[in-house]
């Protein structure tokens, strides 16, 4: 199955878990793709990427199984280091939980593992190069420090009552 390009506007964001508040509802950069599971059965899923200025460091991942509704989704956040190694360098990147390598000419695996299970996923190398450089065009990685007010995000997180 051929990954196909889905809207690329920015859309209001609906997280599944109260944790992902401290992510801004409207993101810098967003684009739809079409992810294929690997393993027993090849299953399509639908998979929104997201990017903000305000966490340089990171892009997220919201997956769900085609034709299951918005609640059903997961989402992972993850480092953009990690994808653009796979997707631009041509290597494999990551540990634990969460990595991605080449798979063929035209695809980037991910491979993600939590306590509920693994899933393995692959997507199309053009799309997932084309979001990463336009996240690199709006926080190039020189910048990323620069970008990320660490005071800010840690009064966000302490203002949504999740202090310890």
């Amino acid at each position: 199955m051929t990954p196909r390009t889905l809207d690329e506007r920015p859309s209001e964001m609906v997280f599944p878990d109260p944790n992902l508040a401290l992510w801004p509802s409207v993101p810098d950069l967003e684009r739809k793709i079409t992810a294929t599971t690997r393993g027993f059965e090849d299953e399509p899923l639908a998979m929104r990427l997201g990017y903000t200025k305000a966490l340089p460091f990171a892009v997220y991942m919201l997956i769900k199984i085609q034709g299951e509704r918005d609640e059903n989704s997961v989402c992972w956040i993850v480092s953009r280091d990690v994808i653009a190694g796979a997707a631009l360098d041509g290597r494999t990147a990551g540990d634990g939980d969460f990595w991605a390598t080449p798979y063929d000419r035209k695809s980037t695996m991910f491979n993600f593992s939590s306590p509920e299970g693994r899933l393995t996923v692959t997507v199309s190398t053009s799309q997932l190069s084309r979001f990463l450089l336009r996240s690199l065009a709006l926080v190039p990685v020189v910048d990323e420090s620069d970008a990320f007010d660490v005071d800010r995000l840690i009064a966000r997180f302490y203002s949504n009552g999740q202090s310890r």
